[in-house]
């Protein structure tokens, strides 16, 4: 997406959301691509999200101070730390 300072504020640089196809160098709306055809997801994405689900149970602990996570898809390699003070 090209982007362009104006006024110390960066905008994208065409019209609409700013989005190009690469291929075509045509200007993209995201709204024209969504539909109603049902996606799987991949075993990828289907670890991430439940990643993130531990994650935002930990979150609400009130002994767990800070900590982040890592998910990696290649290889499939995962990781959540906890930062201790």
């Amino acid at each position: 997406m090209p982007m362009q300072e104006i006024h110390g504020q960066w905008q994208a640089a065409r019209k609409g959301w700013g989005l190009v196809d690469a291929r075509t160098s045509e200007p993209i709306n995201p709204f024209d691509l969504v539909s109603d055809e049902k996606i799987e997801m991949t075993d990828w994405e289907l670890l991430s999200f439940a990643i993130q689900v531990v994650c935002s149970k930990l979150e609400n602990k009130p002994e767990v101070e800070s900590f982040g996570y890592l998910v990696d898809p290649i290889p499939i390699k995962d990781e959540i730390f906890q930062i201790s003070s």
